[in-house]
């Protein structure tokens, strides 16, 4: 279970600090936008990588019983964190790294109506889900992980986004919302 913690840690750490921090500046100075990116993937990849074999390598060690509902959650929340991740990495997302860029808009197109951070939403249901349904520590790590990752993400992207982008997004923030549903 150690392995665990400390693969979680690191890439919930990993994340945070190549993204959030100086150091994210002083890497993209050195490598070019590109080359930051890269090595931001290869690192999210191999932290991602060690944090999986961890999960499956960890013991089962119950915390809670498995719920009888637990499965019919997960079953109702899996169809809408697909409409959410799919919607969020087909659509020209501004809030993504890789796209970065958000062109004037007058009205805002699709599932960004709903919320501006669809991925983070849908990794936010599907892990969450997880949590409450497994109910053993490994889980408790691992979909924690990715569930502390999504709701800090949008607030760290918010930050990022506010200081750098300008007239364009303050009027996709005027027409949008972190939360759900609370724009329309």
């Amino acid at each position: 279970m150690t392995v665990l913690i400390y693969a979680c840690l690191l890439f919930v750490g990993s994340h945070v600090l190549l993204s959030s921090t100086p150091l994210r500046e002083r890497l993209a100075r050195l490598f070019g936008e590109s080359g930051f990116f890269g090595l931001y993937v290869i690192v999210a990849l191999l932290t991602l990588g060690w944090m999986t074999v961890a999960f499956f390598d960890a013991p089962n060690v119950a915390l809670w019983e498995d719920p009888l509902w637990g499965r019919g959650l997960l079953f109702l929340l899996m169809p809408l964190v697909c409409v959410l991740l799919v919607a969020g990495l087909t659509s020209k997302n501004p809030t993504m790294a890789a796209i970065g860029r958000l062109d004037p808009v007058e009205n805002v197109p699709g599932i960004f109506r709903i919320t501006r951070h669809p991925v983070m939403w849908a990794l936010a249901l599907w892990s969450g889900g997880h949590v409450l349904a497994n109910g053993d520590k490994a889980s408790l790590l691992f979909f924690g992980s990715f569930f502390t990752l999504s709701l800090a993400g949008p607030f760290l992207i918010e930050r990022k986004k506010r200081a750098k982008g300008g007239p364009a997004w303050e009027t996709f923030v005027a027409k949008t919302s972190i939360l759900p549903f609370a724009a329309i």
